[in-house]
Order: structure tokens, then C-alpha cells, then sequence
């Protein structure tokens, strides 16, 4: 196990000038990664309560929360984060094409007015991946649309070029 990915999301983290930012996790031992290395992490995942969830979406969207971990299952349908982030940061991602268009949809919405360039939202959206690594299915995946069959296959094709 390394490092690397961490030393990664800190980097991201830090040269964010203290706006909010989303963490996208996917295993449990991501998450306990995440909160080791960044104390007080809030995060909406399995064993968050619907009220305890209500709560975390008021204070981002208030603005007192500058970091939040979410796990693409329970932020997909139903938040209203109106506290929109300038940056969303995939620790790790998701296999599921359509849990990361709805994270995705549901986080960088319209009308958010963050970052701008020339009067547009934005919201910048980083793959935080290993390289030769199950990680590069996972992108082409999702960014492709690809089954997992052909991401696996994609890949293949990939590393004996």
C-alpha cells in the first residue's frame, strides 16, 4: 500500500485557497483513510443517519462545512447541495457509470457561481488515479460509458501496446 494518492488529495486540498471541497470515497477503508489524514472530515456514507444527513446538508449549504467526504450511493439522489464545491476530488472511483453522472449532476449543478472563467460556473473535477492500476478501468469506464467487460478489455489491449 502507498501513499501516493493522499499525498495527491492533500496537494489538491491545500492549493484550494480554503473553498469547499467534496471528496469522493468508495470503500470503507477509504473513508477511515480519509478521516485519519484529515481530522474532523465529515462525510455522508453507510452509518450517517437521515437526520444526521439533514444536518450535514444544512451546515454545507451554510457554508460551515470546508470539506466533505460522500460515497457516490448516498449522494446521488435526494441532497440538495446548494453549497456547491470548486473542487470534487475522486479519491476513488466508482465502477458505476451512472453513480458518477448522478454525483456528478447532483454536486456541480447550475447556478452555482464559485470559480468563474469569464462569468461561467465551474466546478473542477479531478480523477485522483495510480497509474497501472485497476484505477484506469475505472476512468475509461465511467468516462466511456464502457461495461466492465470492455474497460477490462480496453485496458488489456492498453498495457500490451
Amino acid at each position: 500500500v502507498h501513499n501516493e494518492k493522499m499525498g495527491m488529495l492533500e496537494e489538491l486540498l491545500e492549493s484550494n485557497g480554503g473553498d469547499a471541497s467534496v471528496v469522493l470515497y468508495h470503500f470503507n477503508e477509504d473513508l477511515a483513510r480519509l478521516q485519519d489524514a484529515l481530522p474532523g472530515l465529515v462525510y455522508l456514507g453507510e452509518g450517517v443517519s437521515d437526520q444526521r444527513a439533514l444536518e450535514i446538508e444544512d451546515e454545507w449549504n451554510k457554508g460551515n462545512i470546508e470539506r466533505l467526504a460522500l460515497h457516490p450511493a448516498s449522494a446521488g439522489h435526494g441532497l440538495n447541495l446548494q453549497g456547491t464545491p470548486s473542487q470534487l476530488c475522486h479519491y476513488c472511483l466508482t465502477w458505476s457509470a451512472e453513480l458518477y453522472d448522478q454525483v456528478v449532476a447532483r454536486v456541480a449543478r447550475q447556478g452555482y457561481v464559485g470559480t468563474t472563467n469569464e462569468g461561467q460556473w465551474l466546478v473542477l473535477n479531478h480523477f485522483i488515479v495510480a497509474e497501472n492500476t485497476v484505477d484506469n478501468m475505472k476512468v475509461s469506464r465511467v468516462a466511456n460509458k464502457l461495461t466492465a467487460q470492455e474497460a477490462a478489455l480496453e485496458y488489456i489491449k492498453s498495457v500490451r501496446t
